[in-house]
């Protein structure tokens, strides 16, 4: 303000005329500072939710393999497919997953991953049978898929300053190898103590909190120009991850020398077709 009830255009004014200012003016700029700062707590917080349900998922249910036999009656082909279900969709999609974060943008597409690893984990929690078990892994896979580019990118993007954003990528990693501790230990109790089905129906609460926290102080990420989805490319990474996949979990039961498992495996091995332009 220079006296009247007109702002002052400081972005318009000499550098030396900046210098002596009144701290009055400068005043008008900081409320909105302080909001921002004030939402990169939320953004840290929301995207190590994310990142943690997605790595504490995979490392919780080796301990209740045997539990989820013995009560769905599963063969040792259908408890690799509750395993390698999850792997080989968050494989498969995790490069969709970020470009299409790029395209639609990032807090939706991170919401997105959210509701299917939510969604993903209600459905194991109820699973009656191993077909709807594997169903659910499958989803979850595809939710952790959306998830974890674009929380890494929703976070790179909140924290401009290069100090700040190191520290908050490494308590972002940090999460994964903590999943990766507790994770073990909180399998146990849980299997032990009320049941296999809770591994799963535990991460529906964390997902609804990370979805409201990212409703309310993630920011939307504006569409990158000149961005497209190659199509051609993703149908081709996901065919030959699926079909490798299958080849290796099928394999030892078909017979290696097995034409359903060859034809798998040269398939594979066949060179990729080019994309149309």
């Amino acid at each position: 303000m220079d006296g009247s009830d007109t702002p002052t255009n400081v972005g318009a004014m000499h550098p030396i005329e900046r210098t002596y200012l009144p701290m009055a003016t400068w005043a008008q700029r900081r409320p909105r500072r302080r909001g921002i700062a004030a939402t990169l707590p939320t953004v840290l917080i929301t995207t190590c939710l994310g990142v943690f349900l997605a790595q504490l998922d995979t490392s919780v249910v080796n301990l209740a393999l045997k539990h989820i036999g013995a009560e769905l009656g599963s063969s040792v082909t259908q408890l690799q497919w509750v395993l390698d279900g999850y792997n080989l969709a968050y494989a498969a999609l995790l490069l969709t997953g970020g470009t299409l974060g790029d395209i639609f943008g990032r807090r939706r597409s991170f919401m997105v991953g959210v509701a299917l690893f939510t969604g993903g984990s209600l459905i194991c929690g109820i699973a009656p049978d191993n077909a709807t078990l594997i169903i659910g892994r499958t989803l979850t896979g595809r939710g952790a898929a959306f998830e974890m580019p674009t929380s890494l990118a929703i976070l790179s993007a909140a924290y401009p300053d290069a100090a700040q954003r190191a520290r908050a990528i490494g308590v972002w990693a940090s999460c994964n190898g903590l999943a990766w501790v507790v994770g073990p230990t909180l399998g146990g109790v849980l299997v032990g103590h009320v049941g296999w089905r809770w591994i799963f129906l535990l991460a529906v609460p964390i997902g609804l909190l990370a979805s409201v926290l990212c409703l309310g102080g993630v920011p939307k990420s504006r569409r990158q120009n000149g961005r497209s989805l190659d199509a051609w490319g993703q149908i081709l990474a996901v065919s030959m991850l699926g079909t490798l996949s299958v080849a290796f979990i099928e394999g030892p039961h078909w017979g290696w020398s097995n034409p359903a498992t060859i034809g798998c495996l040269a398939a594979v091995r066949s060179p990729p077709l080019r994309s149309p332009r």
